[in-house]
């Protein structure tokens, strides 16, 4: 049985701080290296029981942190995360009506599409 995934629309810096404090599980940290070296904001897609958890790990990592600007950047993307998951679309247009802090790309911005999680080897 094939789990939902949700397509998240993220920047260079989003997804460096996700692989820094998000503790990502493999998938989705495989799609987020996968665009690592991308200075464009990138479609990276997730499995939603994963996504879930990986907006918890960020709230951890923020609540183990004495303020500063990566806290507040945390917080900033937990906000466009949570949106993401509530709206079931992770695109930067539709979350900006949920939220005034998400970005909207320019019409310059580049953006890169991954289609595919990788395949998950745990199944039977």
């Amino acid at each position: 049985m094939e789990r939902e995934t949700i397509q998240i629309q993220l920047t260079h810096e989003e997804r460096s701080l996700l692989l820094r404090h998000g503790y990502p599980f493999e998938r989705i940290a495989l799609a987020l290296k996968a665009c690592e070296a991308s200075p464009d904001i990138e479609i990276v897609p997730m499995d939603y029981f994963e996504f879930e958890r990986l907006i918890g790990d960020v709230y951890r990592s923020i609540n183990h942190m004495n303020g500063g600007a990566v806290q507040g950047q945390l917080l900033d993307l937990c906000d466009r995360l949570e949106a993401a998951e509530q709206s079931g679309d992770g695109m930067f247009d539709v979350l900006r009506a949920g939220s005034q802090k998400a970005l909207l790309p320019t019409p310059a911005t580049k953006v890169g599409v991954f289609a595919r999680l990788p395949e998950r080897h745990d199944r039977p």
